[in-house]
């Protein structure tokens, strides 16, 4: 569609087209080397690693009297890129939206505009409808996610910020009125997460959101330490993997 039809049999455009053949075993290879710097067990855990403090929580007994369920009630994932990343954080969703069962609500909060890759509000909300659409002969979607949305689990809500980073101070109507509206359910506190994915909005940006939430309030760093500047920083390496939970009111 962008580019001219080559000739195989013109020595020059078969050199050229060359270039762009690419090695499906050196790939392979490549991926599996990559998987294999940052798997949790072959590194024997990441630099910052919560990962059983989150797999503990989600699957911890309900006990009514105590109030304790697993998962949380009220959970904000703001994403990172397109593509690739933000299928990743859908499927988040799902699970937790899952994990806390019914009054769980889940919101997936997305850029109101484009800043370079990172996904914006009305991509991220045609995104779910897509994944979702059911009937018809080409339209499979995902029928518990589609389920999830339905009952009001799941829903896509703008941020109104326009950077790769993130201000929690500077946050549009939208998503401080889904907030305020929730805040009448479940008050902030242990019930609440809040879920920071990629270098900008949980490295670079709210590395120490956890000191300014309230107490109580779950803040999960989700990254991957992709720059010497951001290795330096936290006295990391680059490559390392981040998943780190916090509470509003921890000790340093």
């Amino acid at each position: 569609m962008f580019c001219e039809d080559g000739d195989p049999d013109d020595p020059d455009d078969a050199a050229e087209e060359c270039k762009y053949v690419l090695d499906a075993d050196a790939l392979a290879e490549t991926f599996a080397k990559a998987r294999e710097r940052v798997s949790h067990e072959k590194s024997g855990g990441w630099r910052f690693d919560s990962l059983s403090r989150v797999v503990e929580r989600c699957t911890r007994e309900k006990d009514v009297e105590k109030k304790i369920a697993p998962g949380w009630r009220r959970v904000l994932i703001f994403c990172d890129n397109a593509g690739a990343d933000v299928m990743g954080m859908t499927m988040l969703a799902k699970a937790l939206a899952a994990v806390g069962g019914k009054g769980t609500k889940v919101a997936l909060v997305a850029n109101d505009t484009a800043a370079l890759n990172d996904v914006t509000y009305e991509e991220l909300d045609e995104y779910l409808r897509a994944v979702t659409r059911r009937g018809g002969e080409f339209y499979d979607g995902d029928p518990i996610l589609g389920a999830q949305m339905n009952g009001n689990m799941v829903a896509a809500v703008n941020s109104g910020q326009d950077s790769t980073l993130l201000n929690l101070n500077n946050c549009g109507s939208e998503l401080n009125d889904w907030v305020n509206m929730q805040f009448q359910q479940v008050p902030a506190g242990d019930d609440w997460l809040i879920v920071l994915d990629g270098m900008g909005r949980s490295l670079e940006s709210n590395w120490d959101a956890y000191k300014y939430v309230k107490d109580g309030v779950n803040v999960l760093n989700l990254a991957m330490v992709k720059s010497e500047i951001n290795a330096r920083r936290l006295d990391a390496e680059v490559y390392d993997c981040v998943v780190r939970l916090r509470r509003g009111g921890d000790p340093e």
